[in-house]
């Protein structure tokens, strides 16, 4: 990376100007030498070079191990040592700071040079990792749904605000200090343990999407659905997780409408018959097969104007098109029917369009009168 901003941190002043040198000639910019590290500090904060060259004993009461930790922790620039000192006790300071290089005086050209240009290269690629980060944890945050990353012993090591709100805990008691089975019911922690140990053995011995039951904090009992997956390389897995608590409840208040409407319809006094928008007989009750003599088999392979005279087939087909537009609601008629044998028959009765939420016709039900 050539012409990059480079700042010298050195108290002699004739090592500074061959190090300044020396950087010119390998195609880089000095943009400045000072010679304490309150002066680098502050250099770097208002500057910002690209990389600093620190040497570690230095004028002042901060030295250069100092300085490079303060800039370490407040701003993004890589930092060499390039220092005649290499003793275990300073060795071990400077280490905590994380240097891009520690490079012994007298230095050599080469060396410098490789080790600016893998700093430079080190850098950019956490940089580029720091806001890959950066992006995934936005999305992981604002998903909609519950997550988590999961760890071999079963702790979460990370968890979005959609998790804590699932599970009522807050996210300093869910993170490491916890187990995710803590919020799992009875009925489903032995299969969600063996999941977890099978995962880690071979992923695709377990199923990776399946519904468990979660009982939060406050002891509100909800229906998850879950789908969780590894992390090549590692014993992780990171689960996603949607509360379908209403959606079950739904479900289940539909079914019982349904049994009930089913219920209702094959114990009709009437003869009953719902038309779909081919105007296909889509569901005969016992009293409209015993009427005809038709069973429910034949009848749901015919179209209701099948079992009509045809002047009042046609009268039928022109009143199921007016309906299914939602051009009449409810049609009382008399027309004449044939049973299965060729008998003709008088039916009297209703019809009524059943609708959507949106009001658009689903189907029709015709009511027949039967004695």
């Amino acid at each position: 990376m050539d012409d990059g901003q480079i700042l010298i941190v050195e108290d002699e002043r004739l090592v500074a100007e061959d190090i300044k040198e020396t950087l010119k000639e390998l195609g880089y910019t000095v943009m400045g030498i000072v010679d304490n590290g309150e002066e680098a500090v502050e250099s770097v904060r208002e500057e910002e070079p690209d990389l600093v060259l620190m040497d570690i004993v230095l004028k002042g009461e901060m030295d250069g191990i100092e300085a490079a930790r303060i800039i370490n922790s407040e701003f993004d620039v890589p930092v060499i040592y390039l220092t005649a000192y290499a003793d275990d006790k300073r060795l071990k300071r400077a280490k905590v700071t994380e240097p891009y290089g520690y490079i012994l005086k007298p230095y050599r050209e080469r060396e410098l040079h490789s080790n600016i240009e893998m700093a430079f290269h080190k850098n950019e690629m956490e940089k580029k990792l720091k806001e890959s980060e950066r992006k995934y944890r936005a999305i992981f945050e604002n998903t909609g749904t519950a997550m988590a990353l999961i760890e071999e012993d079963r702790t979460a090591s990370l968890v979005n605000q959609k998790m804590e709100e699932l599970t009522g805990y807050p996210k300093e008691k869910l993170e490491g200090d916890m187990r995710w089975d803590e919020v799992v019911s009875d009925a489903d922690l032995e299969k969600m343990r063996m999941y977890h140990e099978k995962r880690r053995e071979d992923p695709e011995s377990v199923p990776s999407r399946y519904t468990f039951t979660v009982i939060n904090r406050f002891g509100d009992v909800r229906k998850v659905l879950a789908q969780v997956g590894m992390i090549s390389g590692t014993k992780k897995s990171i689960i996603s997780v949607i509360d379908v608590t209403e959606e079950r409840r739904r479900f289940e208040t539909m079914r019982e409408s349904q049994e009930a409407f089913r219920n209702l319809f094959e114990r009709c006094h009437d003869a009953v018959i719902l038309i779909d928008q081919e105007g296909r007989c889509k569901e005969v009750n016992h009293n409209f097969c015993h009427l005809l003599g038709y069973s429910e088999e034949e009848l749901s392979e015919k179209e209701c104007t099948d079992i009509l005279i045809k002047k009042d087939a046609e009268k039928l087909h022109e009143l199921f098109h007016e309906m299914f537009k939602g051009e009449v609601k409810e049609e009382s008629l008399v027309v004449t029917g044939t049973t299965k044998d060729d008998e003709e028959i008088s039916l009297e009765g209703r019809f009524t369009s059943v609708t959507d939420v949106e009001g658009k016709p689903l189907y029709l039900i015709w009511n027949i009168k039967f004695d």
